[in-house]
């Protein structure tokens, strides 16, 4: 009896292992707490409210912006965001991927600076927290041309 036993036991686990850990790829559901919160940061922005544009940028977040030099950290990125010189941003996301609690976010923005329009693009690297709330934790983006002086 033990070899049918084991027989059985194999016949019954092989087909659970074959087929690997839970499928953790982001949900819909997730895609919509990213677009949302995202919408809240460019909200945030507009308003020139530094504290809530924290509240969606994770501990230990690393900015990489165009033409400068990288910000690392939450007080040094509120300090980066607190007195910017662009009047109002837009950001469409193209994409956003992930699993296993991270994702990202592909896209494209348009800042308005001195009565002109610049355009760019932007990656940002999201990790859900503990909470379930999404956070940004890299950030970088590129103008399609320089900033003007």
């Amino acid at each position: 009896m033990k070899p049918f036993r084991l027989s059985l036991l194999c016949a019954t686990l092989f087909p659970i292992a074959a087929c690997g850990a839970p499928d953790t790829a982001l949900s819909d559901a997730d895609r919509g707490a990213i677009r949302a919160a995202s919408q809240k940061y460019v909200e945030a922005d507009d308003k020139r409210d530094a504290d809530a544009m924290m509240q969606v940028i994770g501990e230990g977040a690393y900015y990489m912006p165009s033409n400068g030099a990288p910000i690392s950290g939450r007080e040094a990125i509120r300090g980066f965001l607190k007195p910017h010189s662009w009047d109002k941003i837009t950001e469409t996301p193209a994409e956003i991927e992930g699993r296993d609690g991270l994702a990202f976010v592909r896209g494209s923005y348009t800042v308005l600076y001195q009565g002109r329009n610049l355009t760019g693009y932007y990656i940002e690297i999201w990790q859900k927290q503990p909470d379930g709330a999404w956070r940004i934790t890299r950030k970088l983006w590129n103008s399609d041309k320089a900033t003007p002086q």
